[in-house]
């Protein structure tokens, strides 16, 4: 059969094309050209819906499957040659202000096997922004006070620093607001 866009023979054809031109004509999917991502320009957690931690892959992958759309189930690959299900390769460079994107997609389509492959490009911006957590941080923000202290004595500096490393594994180092230290103990 003969592809009604490029003329060529090609062994599968869906609504009379072939498979490069399907992709080209029908491309199944879009993505913007420029994605806005908030980070928190203190500790570096991005929001997606809600602010949370990741590396630079974790906030790629994330992002790519939040905007892609439509969103369909893919795999994300190194290498898109023999496709077994839907897949995803998704190269990417990273500067202080953006990640810039590549994408190739290929999807299986119809009983057939149709392969639609597709290109996608687009840059994720990041805008600095401070997260809930630091921002209660920085506005002295707490929900307790934990007092150390010690009876009929003062707590020696090797003691103090034991305590609060303990405190600060227990809670986070990121979730104590301030450290005061007072005479019969700390706060």
């Amino acid at each position: 059969m003969k592809c009604c866009i490029c003329g060529k023979e090609a062994e599968k054809i869906q609504q009379g094309m072939c498979e490069p031109c399907f992709s080209k004509e029908k491309s199944p999917f879009s993505i913007k050209e420029v994605i806005k991502l908030q980070v928190c320009k203190h500790c570096g957690k991005f929001y997606l819906g809600r602010w949370k931690e990741g590396s630079v892959e974790e906030i790629v992958a994330e992002t790519t499957s939040q905007y892609l759309e439509p969103k369909e189930a893919f795999e994300i690959v190194d290498t898109i040659e023999y496709a077994k299900k839907n897949q995803m390769k998704v190269e990417f460079s990273l500067s202080n202000e953006k990640i810039d994107l590549g994408i190739e997609l290929l999807a299986l389509r119809g009983p057939q096997n149709f392969r639609v492959r597709q290109y996608l490009a687009t840059e994720i911006v990041f805008q600095r922004s401070t997260c809930l957590t630091c921002s209660r941080i920085r506005g002295g923000y707490y929900e307790a006070v934990i007092q150390i202290r010690r009876e009929d004595a003062v707590l020696e500096p090797e003691e103090q620093e034991e305590i609060l490393e303990v405190v600060s594994e227990t809670v986070g180092t990121d979730e104590i607001s301030k450290i005061i230290d007072k005479k019969e103990g700390i706060n």
